[in-house]
């Protein structure tokens, strides 16, 4: 599984990003977490993920 790395900072996270109030699956091919229910849900590009410190910046 990919570690959740802020793309701004390089600050890690722990913890599984939710959606829909269950934790976000990881998807091996596309790079990314997704939603329990599918990409069309939700999903996480962790090429383009963010931090909340680094959110609040902008």
């Amino acid at each position: 599984m990919a570690k959740l790395v802020c793309s701004k900072c390089g600050k890690e996270l722990d913890t599984v990003p939710q959606h829909c109030g269950r934790d976000m699956i990881y998807n091996e091919e596309t790079h990314s977490y997704e939603c329990y229910m599918g990409s069309e849900c939700g999903y996480i590009d962790l090429d383009e993920f963010k931090c909340e410190d680094c959110c609040k910046d902008v």
